[in-house]
């Protein structure tokens, strides 16, 4: 059959299925009882012969939504089941009440029966069952939500349970726990709403008086202790023999929607009582995520894009005496690439451990070595403490779908040009959650829309223009009733007061002589080298396509008709849009250009005369948007020099006036000899020599004409 046939045949198939789709969950009804009194089904490509090369069993996410998997030909009485032969387990005598304006349905699912609900609905399913004490309720859920507002909260006697979210959303078969801490009947409310193009589907409900899954126990207990665990999510963690020792491992990660969890049952703790644990993440991939969970709140979280794949520590300490729950969980969301063997190790989970690390202050962990600076946490999701891979930081409590902020503050006092840095990062940056950073009330930092870029440490630097006494504060928000299953939180570090100068890129930039002092900020930088014949700064991004780095100096106190020049060159092989390079004073460009075919590969310089007297600060940035990915280069910059003026007054009356010119006119034809100092005020378009045009610009600013 050629291609315009198949073609026909195929655009005929659609049509007939468009107009058949009324038809198809009428047709999954249809049965014809027949002398065995069994029943079967509409075999709509034997009573619908419309070609051998149709074929109209509807069996996966492209014939009636992601996830459904309806066959055609399947054949069971599903008009006959109730909610709870399709709920429970074999064996299972749960009784299940729903309300709402729509019921869930019996459906077949692959080789299973399972309850479904999807359109625009709004439904609660109730249930009560009678619990022993570390027994434990299991479920099966497939949830695909579209919209905003879609959600699901279960409610245990009355009280809302932290679903965890990033379990919430998983768009596969994914199991839950629910472990009683106390003997006794136990009400559950699952209240669920979902817009059109959404589904929710259940199966499986079982109660399980005691889910310790021995072998994961033996292999997870520190020597001597006596923890129970339990795992559930779709991928089940197992005991397995690694590095030596016997551990609980998750892999198999290379599916969409996949989370593994392992629990404890609950523990009695004193205050000051310790949980230690050790992990290792295996496989850096982008998206995956590994947390830790105290009574269902996260205590420790990392992504797991930068793990270095070595056993690291991990120890809570509990506040006050109570039950403690611990859980946890490591996931990888729907749109995240294939890694390299992912996993997850678990081991040596004790109380009181004897090698248990020593907790970190918020101070200890903000500060830089040596720094003395006090912080203060407040907030109902204060920041927190947290070691990852040998780095320790603050790290909001901010996270998922719930609203609030937490604050860091402190404050510093500072000297004149005496700066203050530190390092911050997001492991995601979703509408409604972002980091705000303010210095005496004028802010510095705000993302609370667009976020951050994850999972690349920034750093912030603040130069002092004047001394004294400088508040600080740092507020991370979530929160806009956006629906996420993406875990996002923020990090800070490493702050500290200090000169920031460098100076041998100091010595690289200046004339002979020059005293001004620079700095480079960014990930990309400034550094000094040997090029093009001289020793001067070239930025670090020869190889890069997307870059942005920024050199700046000192403040600066100059006079009205005071300059600085400096020398400028771009070492590229040709001209290149995608990269841009602007010199700016206190914040506002006074040159932006980018490499072209005029200007690459030679020394270029600018002059920028002061307006009028104040302290100034000058910024080199140079950035690269990546839009070419085969003409990579550099920015040299070098004699930077401020200036005594370019006024024109070289004889320093005061005013420029025609003598004024007269002497630049001589100097010009080689007949009086300048000084150092006369020759900057005469020298107007800062070429290093005394010219005839010189002489006519000073005339011309002497006349009024300029």
């Amino acid at each position: 059959m050629n291609n315009s046939k198949r073609r026909l045949r195929a655009m005929t198939a659609m049509l007939l299925a468009l107009l058949l789709l009324p038809l198809w969950s009428f047709a999954f009804r249809i049965t014809a009882e027949n002398a065995a009194g069994t029943a079967s089904n509409l075999d709509l490509n034997h009573d619908l012969d419309l070609g051998s090369d149709l074929d109209f069993g509807f069996d996966g996410p492209a014939a009636l939504g992601a996830g459904v998997d309806f066959n055609a030909a399947a054949a069971l009485p599903l008009d006959d089941l109730t909610l709870d032969d399709v709920l429970n387990v074999p064996g299972g005598s749960i009784h299940f009440e729903q309300e709402g304006d729509v019921s869930f349905v019996p459906m077949e699912f692959g080789d299973r029966t399972i309850a479904y609900l999807t359109g625009s609905a709004h439904i609660v399913l109730r249930f009560t069952v009678d619990m022993a004490a570390n027994s434990a309720l299991y479920l099966e859920r497939n949830t695909y939500f579209r919209w905003i507002n879609d959600h699901s909260e279960l409610y245990v006697n009355g009280e809302a349970v932290n679903w965890l979210e990033e379990k919430a959303y998983m768009q596969a078969w994914n199991t839950y726990a629910y472990v009683a801490e106390q003997a006794g009947e136990y009400s559950f409310e699952l209240s669920i709403g979902i817009g059109d193009g959404s589904y929710y589907h259940l199966d499986n409900f079982e109660y399980v008086s005691d889910p310790t899954d021995a072998s994961l126990s033996a292999a997870l207990n520190t020597s001597g202790g006596d923890l129970r665990f339990l795992t559930y999510g779709n991928v089940d963690f197992a005991a397995v023999e690694q590095d030596g020792r016997s551990v609980a491992l998750a892999d198999e990660f290379y599916e969409f929607y996949l989370c593994s969890a392992i629990r404890t049952l609950p523990v009695q703790l004193e205050a000051g009582d310790t949980l230690t644990f050790d992990y290792k993440v295996m496989g850096m991939a982008k998206h995956h995520y590994f947390c830790f969970y105290v009574n269902d709140q996260a205590v420790f979280f990392t992504p797991t894009l930068d793990n270095d794949e070595q056993w690291h520590s991990y120890t809570f300490t509990a506040q006050s005496a109570g039950t403690y729950s611990f859980e946890w969980m490591y996931w990888k969301t729907a749109y995240a690439e294939a890694a390299s063997e992912p996993s997850l190790a678990l081991d040596e989970i004790g109380i009181n451990r004897p090698d248990e690390q020593q907790l970190v202050s918020v101070d200890e962990a903000l500060n830089v070595p040596g720094g003395s600076i006090h912080f203060t946490s407040s907030g109902n999701q204060p920041f927190y403490t947290e070691t990852v891979f040998g780095r320790t930081y603050a790290v909001s409590g901010a996270r998922y779908t719930q609203y609030g902020s937490g604050t860091l503050a402190a404050s510093v006092y500072l000297e004149v040009n005496e700066t203050l840095s530190f390092d911050y990062r997001s492991n995601g940056g979703l509408e409604g959650y972002g980091l705000m950073f303010y210095i005496n009330d004028v802010t510095y930092i705000d993302t609370p829309h667009s976020g951050l870029q994850p999972d690349n440490w920034s750093r912030l630097t603040f130069v002092a223009e004047q001394a004294g006494l400088y508040e600080l504060r740092w507020v991370a928000t979530h929160g806009n009733g956006r629906a996420m299953h993406i875990p996002l939180q923020l990090y800070i570090d490493n702050v500290s007061v200090e000169s920031q100068y460098d100076q041998e890129l100091s010595e690289a930039l200046n004339v002979t002589g020059g005293s001004i002092r620079f700095y480079t900020v960014d990930a990309d930088r400034f550094v000094p080298a040997e090029a093009e014949g001289r020793y001067c700064a070239a930025t670090d991004t020869e190889n890069k396509v997307n870059f942005s780095t920024r050199l700046m100096t000192e403040f600066i106190e100059l006079s009205a008709g005071q300059s600085i020049s400096f020398e400028y060159f771009f070492d590229f092989e040709r001209y290149e849009t995608s990269a841009g390079f602007s010199f700016e004073v206190n914040g506002m460009s006074q040159l932006s250009t980018h490499p072209n075919g005029a200007n690459i590969n030679q020394w270029l310089s600018f002059n920028y005369v002061v307006p009028e007297s104040g302290t100034y600060r000058f910024t080199w940035r140079f950035y690269g948007t990546g839009v070419s990915i085969n003409n990579s280069g550099r920015l040299l910059v070098d004699n930077v020099r401020i200036r005594a003026g370019a006024s024109g007054d070289i004889n320093h009356s005061g005013d420029v006036t025609v003598v004024d010119a007269i002497l630049a006119l001589r100097a010009s034809m080689g007949l009086i000899e300048l000084s150092e100092w006369e020759a900057e005020y005469g020298d107007m378009n800062v070429d290093g020599q005394i010219t005839l045009v010189d002489a006519i610009m000073v005339l011309r600013v002497a006349i009024g004409l300029e």
